[in-house]
């Protein structure tokens, strides 16, 4: 059986390699995967060492502040910036429409801003010229006119009823059918990523190699190998099931049109129809109610101080807070700061429980459209998906907190309550706080997190399988 797969597919190479038009369209094809690599990569290279260079300027500026009050420096505030990710020029992902910096300051979690798309120009919602692009989108039409005439141009040919009459089995043709075309694009594809990853290799410098990003390299490779196996595996199924050449490049453009534009597109739409997000200004105002509710830092009269003082005044034996060995000033600013933290982190964990309803169609549907499943596990490896853009305002924040928390200490033990605000602390407590540093998931997170996108992956091949089996052995 074996040869025989071994043998159609041979054919099914030597017959491609005669094509003078496809051979074109292959090169075509590697000249652009070559040419998006080059320059998405410049760009990541640039952009990383840019963001880069700002965090560490806002950090020093951070640090050169003369003696300040501390919670004047809280309100002076610092900004996050998310480098992008290593493998952000294969798969750009969320990454030009999600923020990729936030301003730190006190009492206020601030949202991510400044995204790539809103400062460049409307053609680029069009979307980004990326090597994920070209294999999600381009390729699989080359593999419809390629492969979704393989079994169809045989019966028209009488060339499947002599193979079948000399005794070639149905399923080894059909398989050699898929090993054959199969081996077409990878090779073609895989000379293209090598060649790009070698040139880009020595004219880029900075590239840091870890372990992290070559699993997730490999990884990206088995899961654009397993894309092409399933547009060829669906291509000469659809081609094994139709009479006509004709029909069978019809129907998979319709599936093209359906899986890359309709449900994309239509899928995102109909999760926000099903749940609903608060627009901002009303969730903005929510947000505000409890803060001042639960007590604001600067009120240090507030009732909701009350018991906080209480314990205080137990604790220390004293019934006034100008006789507390520390500021009470600092102790409500802290207090506070905790209060309106809690309330940020319990809408912000509501809306994004909205956020995941919502993207919940796109998620099903990606069991049936091997591009949404290509694309979910190709950004989230990437790590450019929309995850990472809320594990960086995750991170961020909670940087936030650990500076206004430190500096609320610094508040309550270094400023004295009596003539409060026209004290200073020495600048050398600014040197103390780190730089802000973004991490990405582990390998492992990441399997956890996708686990049933990769149980998904072998759900798909299967089913296809066992549909391509069951096709009926029509020769003419």
């Amino acid at each position: 059986m074996w040869n025989e797969i071994r043998n159609i597919a041979l054919i099914e190479l030597k017959q491609s390699n005669q094509k003078l038009g496809f051979k074109a369209l292959i090169f075509l094809l590697a000249t652009f995967i070559i040419f998006s690599i080059i320059s998405s990569h410049h760009k990541q290279q640039r952009s990383s060492i840019e963001l880069q260079s700002l965090q560490e300027m806002v950090h020093n500026n951070w640090q050169d502040q003369p003696d300040r009050h501390p919670h004047r420096v809280s309100h002076y505030g610092s900004i996050a910036f998310r480098e992008p990710s290593p493998l952000s020029y294969f798969d750009i992902g969320v990454s030009d429409y999600s923020g990729n910096s936030v301003f730190l300051e006190a009492h206020v979690q601030n949202p991510s801003n400044l995204s790539e798309t809103s400062q460049g120009s409307s053609l680029m919602r069009f979307g980004r010229l990326t090597p994920s692009f070209i294999l999600l989108i381009i390729l699989p039409l080359l593999i419809i006119f390629q492969s979704g005439v393989s079994v169809t141009k045989e019966r028209e040919t009488r060339t499947l009823a002599q193979l079948i009459s000399m005794g070639v089995n149905w399923r080894s043709f059909l398989l050699g059918k898929v090993l054959g075309n199969t081996m077409i694009f990878l090779i073609g594809v895989i000379f293209s990523l090598i060649f790009a990853g070698v040139l880009s290799f020595f004219i880029f410098n900075g590239v840091d190699f870890s372990s992290d990003l070559l699993i997730r390299s490999l990884l990206l490779c088995l899961v654009y190998f397993w894309y092409i196996l399933m547009w060829v595996l669906l291509a000469v199924t659809v081609s094994a099931y139709s009479e006509k050449s004709s029909s069978s490049v019809v129907t998979l453009l319709g599936l093209w049109i359906i899986f890359v534009t309709f449900m994309p597109k239509s899928l995102p739409s109909l999760g926000a129809y099903l749940f609903n997000a608060p627009a901002k200004p009303v969730f903005d105002l929510q947000i505000n109610k409890e803060i001042v509710k639960g007590g604001h830092g600067h009120n240090v009269q507030a009732k909701s101080f009350e018991a906080k003082k209480e314990k205080l005044f137990k604790e220390y034996g004293v019934s006034k807070v100008e006789d507390l060995p520390v500021n009470w000033r600092g102790i409500a600013m802290k207090e506070g700061e905790r209060h309106s933290t809690e309330v940020y982190s319990k809408n912000y964990q509501a809306l994004s429980s909205i956020f995941d309803k919502q993207n919940f169609p796109l998620e099903v549907a990606a069991f049936f459209n091997p591009v949404l499943m290509a694309k979910s596990l190709s950004s989230a490896i990437s790590f450019t998906d929309y995850f990472s853009s809320s594990e960086f305002d995750r991170q961020a924040e909670e940087y936030r907190f650990k500076m206004m928390d430190k500096l609320n200490d610094i508040h309550t033990h270094h400023i004295k309550y009596e003539n409060d605000k026209k004290q200073r602390v020495s600048s050398d407590f600014w040197k103390e706080f780190p730089i802000f540093e973004f991490h990405t998931e582990s390998i492992l997170d990441l399997f956890l997190r996708k686990k049933i996108l990769f149980l998904g992956v072998f759900v798909q091949f299967f089913f296809l399988l066992l549909v391509l089996f069951k096709s009926p052995r029509r020769i003419v």
